[in-house]
């Protein structure tokens, strides 16, 4: 029997079968050749975790330590009620056999050097979607994290993550308190990117969704290491090579949005005109997606994740202005439009600790609101629906701050 589904669910040819192309190299339902039962929760139209049935312990240890990768409850994941909780969910789920030695996992024995199974926490399909292959041992034990980059755009992130961890993690040999995942592989498999990394260590804590973002120190660190060349260095806010370079990706997309990308394009040009020429701003690298969930702790140790968006050349500050919008757009729920004006008004006040005085203040937060809109409409360019928290409504901020005197 090839599915057997408990609660009557049916099979989602949209997303499941997505996911079973992606991670399992299976066109359709049906065994073929050695196979392995999964257990895909909470339902096969829903395929939030399908996980590899090692037998009830081993399955639900898995299932603790995915679950609690996305939790901030890690006191809570290893109680007896969560147990029972989740052997109740995963009893209710749906089963599934699918191919036990696909290249991907085949590969990821290799890599390890023991046998393997794979458990993923996805979504929808999106084209700019990657699944996540939780990496796991016989006794249900997480040995690492697989991204799988499997479209144009989302190759390209893990690429880019590849090549960030690769130049920071040698770098933080000597940090006292920056930490980032070491990498244990990374290739191509089958068309698809794929990078490794190890996981996070015991008694690491969630940084806390409503935690105060980072302090000044960790902000330049992290800016020393993501740059090129492991330093910071003070630049001219005038003549910074980002202003071109946004320039030229407004202009790559603007036939996607017109209207906005000339909102966006003005608020560019008029912030690098209206710059002092004397004036100047730390410059290094930035992590690009510094929030909450991709930050932890352990002791004095901070350990960051997530470095698909990571770049060089930008201006100390926009970690801290990117923090601050995804906590107030995804955390207190603040609407896009008072968000960002909250920003804005707010940027002086959180840049001035980063020795960014109030007039670069503006310029810093003009080249945050663009890079945060590119990386939408480029996402946008691959297929993806366009992000609403950040159009129209950063376009229409910028026309305001570009129609100020």
């Amino acid at each position: 029997m090839a599915v057997r589904t408990r609660q009557g669910h049916g099979v989602n040819e949209d997303d499941f079968a997505w996911l079973r192309q992606v991670v399992w190299g299976q066109d359709q339902l049906g065994s073929v050749g050695p196979s392995m039962r999964y257990v895909v929760a909470p339902s096969i139209s829903r395929p939030w975790f399908v996980l590899p049935w090692l037998g009830f312990v081993p399955t639900v240890r898995v299932a603790l330590d995915g679950w609690g990768r996305l939790s901030d409850r890690h006191r809570m994941i290893r109680s007896i009620g969560v147990m029972k909780a989740t052997g109740a969910v995963l009893h209710l789920s749906s089963t599934v056999d699918l191919p036990a030695t696909p290249p991907l996992l085949v590969w990821l024995r290799d890599q390890l050097g023991v046998p393997v199974s794979g458990a993923v926490i996805t979504g929808v399909k999106d084209p700019n979607r990657k699944p996540t292959v939780q990496v796991v041992g016989r006794a249900g034990d997480t040995l690492g994290w697989a991204k799988v980059g499997w479209s144009p755009a989302t190759r390209e992130m893990v690429l880019r993550e590849r090549a960030m961890l690769d130049r920071i993690g040698p770098r933080l040999a000597e940090d006292p308190h920056l930490r980032v995942p070491g990498v244990i592989a990374g290739g191509s498999v089958g068309g698809s990117e794929v990078l490794v990394t190890r996981p996070m260590p015991a008694r690491s804590r969630r940084w806390g969704k409503g935690a105060e973002p980072p302090r000044a120190d960790l902000l330049r660190a992290i800016a020393r290491s993501a740059s090129a060349s492991g330093r910071l260095h003070e630049g001219q806010l005038a003549g910074l090579p980002l202003w071109a370079q946004l320039s030229e990706r407004v202009a790559a997309v603007a036939d996607l949005a017109p209207t906005a990308a000339a909102a966006v394009e003005d608020a560019v040009r008029d912030a690098a005109g209206s710059a002092s020429p004397t004036a100047t701003v730390p410059i290094g690298g930035w992590h690009g997606d510094l929030a909450p969930w991709n930050l932890a702790r352990r002791g004095d140790e901070v350990w960051l994740w997530d470095w698909e968006h990571a770049g060089d050349g930008r201006p100390l500050g926009l970690d801290l202005l990117h923090y601050q919008l995804v906590v107030s757009l995804y955390v207190r729920r603040t609407d896009p439009a008072t968000a960002l004006r909250e920003l804005v008004v707010g940027a002086p006040g959180l840049l001035r600790p980063l020795g960014i005085d109030e007039h670069a203040a503006r310029a810093v937060t003009v080249a945050y609101l663009a890079e945060r809109w590119l990386r939408a409409a480029e996402l946008a360019r691959h297929g993806a629906s366009w992000d609403e928290t950040v159009h129209p409504a950063i376009p229409d901020v910028l026309s305001s701050l570009t129609s100020k005197p």
